[in-house]
């Protein structure tokens, strides 16, 4: 774990946010392991932590060593573009009600109540 997040990609992500329509505000969390925002969300969505990982490959050592914030209903956004995360990693947050991925599920997730279970669509 840790901040090694370039400060353009959390700017790119915070505009994002700025646009989402089922997003009403966020905020950034100090924690000292790593950077989280909590996000308020609309239409009777529930808020949700959000934990930017700083991972290159996203593997099921790093899902067990998340924040101890996160629970049920909460994100794990993969932040590098270049980035992976393997299945059984996904596997177990969705066991556990944790999205888990790259901006382009979150940004989808968050049309969801359980934000775990949201599937990119096929192309």
């Amino acid at each position: 774990m840790g901040k090694d997040i370039h400060y353009s990609l959390i700017s790119f992500f915070e505009e994002r946010m700025d646009g989402h329509n089922k997003v009403e505000s966020y905020s950034r969390l100090d924690d000292a392991d790593g950077i989280l925002y909590t996000i308020d969300r609309s239409a009777g969505l529930p808020t949700l932590t959000l934990y930017l990982s700083d991972a290159y490959a996203y593997t099921l050592n790093d899902y067990y060593s998340k924040p101890e914030i996160l629970k049920k209903g909460d994100f794990i956004l993969v932040t590098k573009p270049e980035a992976s995360y393997n299945s059984a990693a996904e596997d177990d947050a969705r066991n556990d009600g944790i999205g888990l991925g790259p901006i382009g599920k979150f940004m989808g997730a968050l049309n969801k109540r359980d934000v775990s279970k949201y599937v990119v669509p096929e192309k």
